[in-house]
């Protein structure tokens, strides 16, 4: 049997300060399998990009074969970096979204057992003002990719000629670019959210730093009186 109050469900045998520590164990475990994730999510992003010389390629050889028509191979490589580019995207929402878990709603969560916020987990935070590159320009290279490539794909076809199966391939591939930018709009949303959150938490987390570095500078060898 268990009692449930406001917030947990207790079990009878435990009593408040062994409850707290298996809650922090529990979120902790959740805290660890959200960044293990995340690192299959890296991997995924980076085989992704190896991937697009690869259909490139492929795409070139199709071309010059004439084993389907041509307009066809050209709007298919085209629609073929655009679903590359999709899954990326898709899989940067998948990671921001967790980023914003983990700092939004998980470390709340901790605070909430009496661990105040600004004493854990601190390297979000700390990189939301020093990191050299923003996170937004992960997110803008490929969209921005997309819409050039599909801009050149028709200047390219209306050079050569347009034939009737220009016409919807092209509109199929503009609906994958609508998609691409969707999806990138949502993870610069997401990424604002978490941001804002972090830029508070940024400074307090300076002044722990300053606090526990001043007793260290003093007591440093050859430290001045």
């Amino acid at each position: 049997m268990s009692r449930t109050t406001d917030q947990h469900t207790i079990h009878p045998n435990l009593g408040g300060e062994e409850l707290i520590k298996a809650l922090i164990q529990l979120h902790l475990a959740e805290y660890e399998a959200v960044n293990t994730r995340a690192t299959y999510r890296i991997i995924l992003q980076a085989g992704l990009f190896s991937l697009v010389p690869v259909f490139l390629t492929l795409g070139v050889q199709v071309y010059k074969s004439d084993v389907i028509i041509r307009p066809v191979a050209v709007w298919g490589t085209v629609l073929g970096l655009h679903l590359i580019g999709y899954i990326w995207s898709q899989t940067l929402v998948d990671h921001y979204d967790a980023v914003k878990y983990v700092e939004c709603y998980l470390r709340s969560r901790i605070s909430d057992l009496g661990i105040e916020e600004n004493m854990f987990w601190g390297y979000e935070p700390h990189l939301t003002l020093k990191r050299p590159i923003s996170p937004n320009s992960w997110m803008y290279p490929i969209p921005v990719a997309g819409i050039l490539v599909f801009i050149v794909t028709c200047v390219y076809r209306y050079i050569q000629g347009v034939s009737w199966w220009d016409v919807p391939l092209a509109l199929l591939t503009l609906g994958a670019l609508f998609s691409l930018l969707i999806v990138s709009m949502r993870a610069k949303k997401i990424l604002n959210e978490w941001s804002d959150y972090h830029t508070t938490l940024q400074w307090d987390f300076e002044k722990v730093c300053h606090i526990t570095e001043e007793p260290q500078a003093k007591n440093a060898p050859g430290a001045s009186d």
